[in-house]
């Protein structure tokens, strides 16, 4: 029970003092260009599945032009930090993520993530958002993976804050002009779309792959069996 104690206690300094390092999170001046990767875990519950689904041809019976937008179901995500990754930084890449999964592990015994409401950003996205309690608990994980990867000598090259969404629909330029504010009649605050019990962590290649419909995978590690 002390040992417990004496874990959480340094786990929540790491996270505070990581959080002051951190703490404009609004908007970086870092630009994404490079960016060739990013670090997430998949969503594969059942229940979130289906209701992400309904959701979809919902917004296609609204406007069939919805159909070209849609986040493919097999690679539904949420995005912790996008990186850019080469042969020379890759083996970093990897002792990263079994930091990140080792220190987790260590003061965490599993990672449960409600999802509950759909939201927007603007006219540029349609998405699902996790409750408070889980926004905060990813919000942790942020802090912890963006700071292995840079003490790896890998920068984050996010350009906006962190805010732990899953995409379901995202419009181009030209798409917001012709479908701006058809999906509003979707978004609630008290749609309860599941929960996730995130597994394993995962580096992707940023590009999705049309045959498999998903990202394809570079590397991964456990965080729980």
């Amino acid at each position: 029970m002390l040992l417990s104690k004496i874990f959480n206690f340094l786990f929540s300094a790491f996270l505070v003092q990581n959080k002051f390092k951190h703490q404009d999170l609004k908007e970086s001046s870092i630009s994404p260009t490079g960016a060739n990767a990013f670090v997430t875990f998949h969503v594969k519950s059942e229940d979130i599945v289906k209701n992400i689904q309904d959701v979809q041809d919902k917004l296609v019976s609204i406007d069939s032009r919805f159909n070209t937008t849609l986040q493919p179901i097999k690679s539904l995500h949420v995005t912790i930090i996008i990186v850019k990754i080469t042969e020379e930084n890759k083996k970093n890449a990897n002792i990263a993520l079994k930091d990140i999964a080792a220190m987790y592990k260590l003061f965490h015994s599993n990672m449960k993530i409600n999802f509950k409401g759909i939201s927007s950003f603007g006219n540029a996205s349609l998405h699902a958002e996790p409750d408070e309690e889980s926004q905060t608990k990813l919000m942790d994980f942020y802090v912890l993976v963006k700071e292995r990867f840079e003490a790896h000598g890998i920068a984050s090259l996010s350009q906006y804050s962190f805010h732990p969404h899953m995409s379901i629909s995202v419009l181009d330029k030209d798409e917001q002009k012709i479908l701006s504010g058809k999906w509003d009649s979707l978004k609630s605050s008290d749609f309860e779309l599941g929960v996730e019990e995130v597994k394993n962590i995962q580096l992707c290649a940023m590009s999705l792959n049309q045959t498999a419909q998903d990202y394809n995978l570079i590397m991964s590690e456990n965080l729980f069996e």
